[in-house]
């Protein structure tokens, strides 16, 4: 429970912004035992995929095993000290968002530079590729276009 006013308000906003949440990430700091407001959040029924994740790994862990019921509910370590477990956790929430498993109501697929050259590159990879095609050259020879596409993680086929 709040113990102030700026708690409560922090709460009340934090409340409100779930209930227009795609996907929930639950953080608990696993250096400390549970408290019951901990346990309430546990047990909720949030509507939307639901991660846990256990922040400060690299200290001792006081919440045991602790994981969220269901499932289908993710739970991942990660310490903001050292990285552990940031890639894990970034890779997580991709694959639910590719994958479909966070409805898309208010979903916003955010990306950075190095994404958004990527997905550039290959548009202009399949635009080569389409007029190729139409310009009436063999399948084979439009293929060729797409040889030098991009295919992930920043490096094109050779």
């Amino acid at each position: 429970m709040p113990t102030d006013e700026v708690e409560a308000e922090g709460v009340r906003r934090a409340e409100a912004a779930t209930k227009r949440a795609d996907l929930i990430l639950l953080l608990l700091d696993r250096s400390v035992a549970l408290e019951d407001d901990d346990r309430e959040l546990l047990q909720r029924d949030w509507g939307v995929p639901t991660m846990l994740v256990r922040t400060k790994c690299d200290l001792r862990d006081d919440l045991g095993g602790l994981a969220l019921p269901g499932a289908a509910r993710d739970v991942v370590d990660i310490s903001a000290r050292d990285g552990h477990g940031l890639v894990e956790l970034q890779e997580r929430i991709l694959g639910l968002l590719v994958s479909g498993g966070v409805p898309s109501r208010n979903t916003v697929l955010l990306l950075d530079t190095w994404e958004r050259d990527l997905l550039r590159r290959l548009a202009e990879a399949l635009d080569r590729a389409a007029a190729a095609f139409e310009s009436g050259v063999t399948a084979d020879i439009a293929a060729e276009e797409l040889r030098g596409a991009p295919c992930g993680r920043g490096t094109p086929r050779r």
